[in-house]
């Protein structure tokens, strides 16, 4: 699907915890690869834009995690979302703003209390050249490239500051 935009993820919340450097001894790296929202768990996550679900995990730090690759003004992008308590999609489904896709939660060893980690990067992942007609320019493959093409969230959504409460998508 194409879209134009991403929105916010949680109808609500309290930014946590910037994208960028930090000193947090439950993570494994000195750099947030995202930004941190605090809110109950089992509160809804929705897509951010229209999308395609390309990963549902579980891993060791950020426990229940989902990837969804998404078109934005004709580049690619991957949304990812962890610690969840609940995930309510599949891989390959299409998903749309309005889309419960999960709930947060507290999973994993690399958290410090209910939240959703989201994280974006340029370029989709977990998906191989040419799948759902996503040129090979625009695929990414290891955990290096996430870490070259992440980018700040703030950069495509409005955040308040840390400790700022938001409301509505």
């Amino acid at each position: 699907p194409y879209n134009t935009k991403f929105i916010r993820p949680l109808a609500y919340g309290v930014v946590t915890s910037n994208y960028g450097p930090r000193n947090l001894s439950v993570a494994s790296s000195s750099f947030h690869y995202g930004l941190d929202t605090g809110v109950a768990s089992g509160t809804n996550v929705y897509a951010p834009a229209d999308g395609i679900v390309t990963s549902v995990e579980w891993n060791s730090c950020s426990g229940n995690t989902l990837h969804l690759v998404h078109n934005i003004n004709g580049e690619y992008y991957t949304t990812a979302y962890m610690h969840l308590s609940k995930i309510n999609v599949s891989v390959g489904q299409t998903v749309y703003t309005n889309t419960v896709i999960a709930q947060s939660g507290n999973t994993g060893s690399c958290t410090t209390g209910a939240h959703l980690h989201f994280a974006i990067t340029k370029k989709a992942r977990y998906v191989t050249a040419g799948m759902y007609g996503i040129p090979a320019n625009q695929v990414y493959y290891s955990y290096a490239d996430f870490t070259r093409y992440t980018i700040d969230p703030r950069s495509m959504i409005s955040y308040p500051a840390v400790g700022g409460y938001f409301s509505g998508r």
